[in-house]
């Protein structure tokens, strides 16, 4: 698990980052999503039946909100920029 990682790869310590959290069986989804909102994510989508919620968190707090109870994961979303189609590197 990656629960004891640290800051999101390249972001400032203050920085929002998009996360996507996992909520382990056996805890209340509205209780988990109580306790992270507290803790700083902002949530922006809860898929109660994947039990997965989609928000922003502090790169900063990303431990915190791993270890946060009832959380199985929380990952920091990728995002990959293209060159234009017209650019020399394609």
């Amino acid at each position: 698990m990656a629960g004891d990682r640290g800051p999101a790869e390249g972001a400032t310590p203050g920085q929002q980052v998009p996360v996507t959290v996992s909520i382990e069986e056996g805890h209340d989804i509205d209780e988990v999503v109580r306790k992270l909102r507290r803790a700083g994510v902002e949530v922006n989508e809860v898929f109660e039946p994947l039990r997965l919620l989609i928000g922003r968190a502090r790169a900063d707090l990303l431990a915190a909100v791993r270890g946060t109870t009832g959380v199985a994961a929380a990952e920091v979303e990728r995002q990959y920029h293209l060159p234009p189609p017209e650019s020399d590197l394609q």
